[in-house]
């Protein structure tokens, strides 16, 4: 016959058994958190790639998508007609709010040559 532990006995072995559990996970907890003299801001160099530098200034280069227009006249070999519309969208078993594009989320898959000329036209429901 096993001896049945008092209230006190039980809350004990549950200190214990709870020590047991957070005291290895605290630790490892601490020993992977990185020391505060490494700094994003300190390390490497900056990368372009090899092409020139370029700086933060949006307006210098500023162009208006009008502008970007290639070739009118000529019929694009891909037509891409898609509807963006504000829905509810199920996931997880919740309704959550979100965008779809043409009724899905995500949107369509679209495959296109790398050569070819492109058109895609992105509307609202009205």
């Amino acid at each position: 016959m096993v001896p049945r532990l008092s209230k006190r006995g039980r809350l004990v072995v549950a200190l214990i058994a709870t020590v047991a559990i957070l005291a290895p996970l605290a630790w490892l907890w601490q020993s992977s958190l990185v020391a505060k003299s490494y700094s994003v801001m300190g390390m490497g160099y900056l990368d372009y790639g090899g092409g020139p530098a370029g700086g933060h200034d949006h307006e210098a280069g500023a162009r208006s998508v009008a502008d970007i227009t290639v070739n009118t006249t000529r019929k694009a070999d891909l037509r891409v007609d898609l509807v963006a519309a504000q829905q509810n969208l199920i996931i997880g078993g919740k309704s959550v709010p979100g965008y779809t594009l043409n009724g899905t989320s995500p949107g369509p898959t679209i495959t296109a040559l790398r050569v070819s000329w492109s058109r895609y036209i992105c509307a609202t429901p009205q």
